[in-house]
């Protein structure tokens, strides 16, 4: 509602906030209230959940309250309640519109971002459900999905981890500033940080000799890779990294193909290495729950990226080490709720590199 909204008289009822929310809605979209269908009101009123300022929602529109012209899909809403989610919402809209035009398979906007009459911002995106495709998106439901994911998830990102960004577009909603692949200094920083906390943390309950293994591979892969991620940067162009990889994030069709989801975190970066790493590695790290999708990830991607086999081998074996590196560092200290997390990543580690050393032999 707006501020200058009248005030209801005392005979009248003040709408409830669910019946704002939904009204506002329905007039951004031109779509009656009875059409709008919202998750998550509850654990937005009470404040639940880590996504708890931003409503999520369906628009199904009712067949005969629309002309033939105006037909429309049902579609699947997100509206900002707070002015910093209002900005991460339009940079949402702003980058998917970019990846669609760079031939990333993207979610499709219904309708840009706006904003309502009472200042929220709103996206209008198609809706994807269970008939059309499968989402991986809890731990226990990525634990249970066949193997085979892991290499669908790879084929995709051959397809589009690293995308030349061409200079004549404009890129200007994507950031410059992530740390894990603005440059070769920042990345190190994220890394000693990672490593720190991991390895200075002395209440694990973790077997030491675990970590230690852990630690001397860690050790030894930052110091094969550190050279290839000084190479690797190009001045003159720039490259696209997703920059939030996760099972959660994409959408697995079934007719095969798969779609990259929530892209506001989107960033750009001069070296392909830190954005192919960068993204390899946060979806690597949180397959966690199923260590052979984790495997078929890796072998997918040696065996059917474009480029040479020694360089595709030396990205994934940082991809497994920097995943689990970044990713078990949340979970470290015994009692953390991702403490498991961390345990499976760094227990894992050891044969999953060996897995994808096996493959790589076998095409020398």
């Amino acid at each position: 509602m707006t501020s200058d909204t009248l005030q209801p008289s005392p005979t009248e009822v003040s709408p409830s906030p669910t019946d704002s929310w939904r009204n506002a809605v329905a007039a951004s979209l031109n779509l009656r209230a009875q059409e709008i269908h919202l998750i998550n009101a509850q654990q937005v009123l009470t404040g639940i959940g880590l996504r708890s300022r931003c409503l999520y929602g369906f628009t199904l529109p009712i067949a005969e309250s629309l002309s033939n012209e105006d037909q429309r899909p049902p579609g699947f809403f997100k509206m900002s309640l707070t002015p910093e989610l209002t900005e991460l919402l339009k940079s949402e809209s702003d980058i998917t519109v970019l990846a669609n035009n760079l031939g990333i398979p993207c979610v499709q906007i219904l309708r840009p971002f706006q904003l309502t009459s009472g200042e929220f911002g709103i996206l209008h995106l198609e809706q994807l459900n269970g008939e059309g495709g499968e989402f991986l998106a809890t731990d226990e439901i990525i634990a249970q999905t066949d193997r085979s994911f892991g290499a669908r998830a790879a084929r995709a990102f051959i397809a589009i981890s690293g995308k030349t960004i061409p200079k004549d577009v404009d890129s200007s909603c994507l950031r410059r500033d992530s740390a894990r692949n603005e440059s070769f200094e920042t990345f190190m920083q994220v890394w000693e940080e990672k490593y720190n906390i991991i390895f200075s943390e002395t209440d694990k309950g973790l077997d030491h000799a675990l970590v230690g293994k852990f630690q001397n591979i860690v050790v030894e892969i930052r110091r094969e890779i550190e050279p290839l991620i000084k190479k690797a940067v190009n001045p003159d162009v720039e490259y696209l990294v997703q920059n939030d990889t996760a099972p959660n994030n994409l959408f697995f069709r079934r007719d095969g193909k798969v779609l990259f989801l929530d892209l506001e975190h989107a960033s750009a970066t001069h070296n392909p290495f830190l954005a192919q790493l960068t993204d390899l590695a946060n979806y690597y790290g949180r397959m966690w729950p199923n260590p052979e999708m984790q495997q078929e990830f890796l072998t997918t991607y040696l065996e059917f990226s474009t480029d040479s086999l020694e360089s595709k081998y030396q990205l994934l074996k940082a991809t497994a080490v920097f995943g689990s590196l970044y990713l078990a560092s949340y979970g470290i200290k015994e009692g953390h709720k991702e403490h498991v997390m961390a345990e499976s990543l760094l227990r894992n580690l050891e044969n999953n590199l060996g897995i994808l050393k096996q493959k790589y032999e076998t095409m020398k």
